[in-house]
């Protein structure tokens, strides 16, 4: 999956590749944009996982007001958000914009779009009727909708009418269509006549096809449901049958219904549209994998099948999302000074597998130090317990030995590392352990396919540890995604080696450079490695110093060289 946005603070354009096993290195100079494009992941991924819509300041992120978020000089004052995914040949691109909300101080979403090979469906706030949004907002919050959208456009291309989508923040959870109460009980009745006509032509499908048998089952308990409150048709009487009769045996309902009388047929069906009318709004929620009913009524089944395609499509994006929000695994750039007792661990955040700052590593480790594991050391998979692969890794860094956990019970947690064949406290060793430790720990126990995102994780390591900390990240755990925001020249080199050596295959690589552009904003462009290790482009401010550097110690030492020679 591509992720973008677009008109986030400071970004008019930038875009990460979340596809399973990509590795991406963000950097650029300061204040370009990197932090904020990770950050609308964090938002999305803390908005999916809440029910009362999009929170712009949660767990993973917090961002301030919604105003002071969208880029300076944007189009209508809206961001987007763009996800492209799906197999190749039949991608589909999904468009979410948001705004923020002229009610509360919060964010809301304005369009939603998704195209792909049969069509394209568009949904938006503009010239939406008030009361069409009041009413389709009630009926859709049942599905947990917090706003709705009016339906502009559908993939198969026809025009739709008073149709809403229901959104709960980012998540499409439902569609609508307001109709008045009397068309809602005339369409009942045509419907309902429809489908008996149909049944009485070719009464044996409905015996042995398993969908229509399916469909009878649930029309005739919605047909009994409606006739409860209707006590002069539900029963016999003066000898004429009532719809309890008729409708309380499937094999024989279109026979016992073909039998009733015109007059009291048509005066069944009319009644039951009357019921119908005053019942709930048509509604159809979307469900990862396709569309689903709040209840199996034939009007909800039509309206499931004219908007089915709709309704797949929508499916594929909140399954997306739902799958991004489960994904998403984040680790701040500012991780916990050392301590000797460390907080104990009650309930970690899903998407913090050691809290932001790394604060739960040690009582993460002395929980779940036997998990089994697995990772690779760039040449074979080992498979261990999480404390064998944590010492591991610290002494694969050359950052110590045997990494122990001890229960201080309420105290917390203690954590010793073993350096020179003794074993030490974080406060008596460098600053460097502390801060490699949570992401060691938080990369190694994490579940396959999620997206791990970490900034700066090379702050306080030499630049020995950076360069072994990029084969962490890029070889240890290949079916797990990465994205790395960092300044370090060290882990670039060794990822251009890493390639020349084969060693990591280049479409797993993804070297984002996120600048500022001439009108103020932020774009990222991909640089690419080629098998020899070289980059394919060499952007202005890309690890500008050390070239820098370089090239004017050589032009001072040939200056040297030469006035020497002319004194000669």
């Amino acid at each position: 999956m591509k992720w973008s946005v677009s008109d986030f603070k400071g970004i008019g354009f930038g875009e990460i590749n979340l596809d399973p096993g990509v590795a991406t290195l963000l950097t650029g100079v300061n204040s370009s944009g990197k932090s904020s494009l990770i950050q609308t992941l964090l938002l999305a991924a803390q908005s999916i996982n809440s029910s009362t819509g999009i929170v712009l300041n949660g767990p993973l992120v917090r961002l301030g007001r919604a105003k002071d978020l969208i880029r300076e000089g944007a189009a209508g004052e809206e961001m987007k958000i763009g996800m492209n995914f799906g197999p190749t040949g039949i991608e589909i691109q999904a468009q979410i914009t948001l705004a923020p909300s002229s009610t509360v101080e919060g964010m809301k979403v304005t369009e939603v779009s998704i195209s792909g090979p049969e069509g394209e469906f568009m949904a938006s706030v503009a010239n939406a009727r008030s009361a069409d949004g009041i009413l389709a907002l009630e009926a859709l919050s049942t599905l947990g909708a917090t706003s709705v959208l009016h339906v502009k456009a559908v993939i198969s291309g026809e025009r739709v009418l008073r149709t809403y989508l229901g959104m709960r923040g980012l998540i499409p959870v439902g569609l609508t269509k307001i109709q008045s109460s009397t068309a809602l009980g005339v369409s009942y009745s045509r419907e309902l006549r429809s489908i008996i006509l149909e049944a009485s032509r070719n009464p044996g499908r409905w015996y042995f096809d398993d969908e229509a048998w399916t469909s009878l089952h649930s029309m005739m308990a919605e047909v009994r449901r409606l006739s409860a409150d209707l006590p002069r048709l539900s029963s016999d009487e003066d000898g004429e049958r009532g719809i309890l009769s008729v409708a309380s045996i499937p094999e024989t309902f279109i026979e016992d219904w073909s039998s009733l009388p015109v007059d009291r047929m048509k005066e069944i069906q009319e009644s039951l549209g009357a019921a119908r009318a005053q019942g709930d709004a048509v509604i159809v929620g979307i469900a990862h994998g396709g569309s689903r009913l709040r209840s199996g009524g034939i009007l909800e089944k039509r309206f499931r099948k004219e908007r089915d395609s709709d309704c797949l499509a929508l499916a594929e994006l909140a399954g997306e999302l739902g799958r991004l929000g489960a994904r998403v695994h984040y680790l701040g750039p500012l991780r916990d000074e050392p301590r000797v007792v460390w907080n104990h661990w009650n309930e970690v955040q899903p998407s913090l597998p050691v809290g932001a700052r790394g604060e739960y590593s040690a009582a993460v480790l002395s929980k779940n130090g036997s998990q089994p594991v697995s990772f690779w050391d760039g040449k074979e998979q080992i498979r261990c317990d999480l404390a064998g692969a944590v010492d591991y890794w610290i002494a694969r860094l050359g950052m110590g030995g045997a990494v122990r956990p001890e229960d201080r019970h309420k105290m917390g947690v203690g954590l010793a590392v073993e350096v020179s064949g003794g074993m030490r406290d974080l406060t008596s060793i460098g600053v460097g352990v502390s801060q490699a430790l949570p992401l060691i720990v938080a990369f190694l126990s994490i579940e396959s396919d999620a997206v791990f995102v970490v900034e700066q994780p090379e702050l306080h390591l030499h630049p020995r540890v950076q360069a072994n900390l990029a084969d962490f990240l890029t070889l240890a755990r290949p079916d797990v995604t990465v994205v790395i925001e960092s300044h370090s020249e060290a882990m670039v080199n060794r990822l251009r080696l890493r390639v020349a050596e084969g060693k990591i295959q280049r479409e797993n690589l993804e070297i984002v450079f996120v600048e500022p552009q001439g009108d103020g904003s932020s774009s990222s462009e991909v640089i690419r490695i080629n098998e020899f290790g070289d980059l394919d482009r060499w952007p202005k401010g890309f690890m500008a110093t050390d070239i820098g550097d370089l090239d004017a110690m050589f032009r001072l030492n040939l200056n040297r060289l030469s006035e020497a020679a002319q004194d000669d």
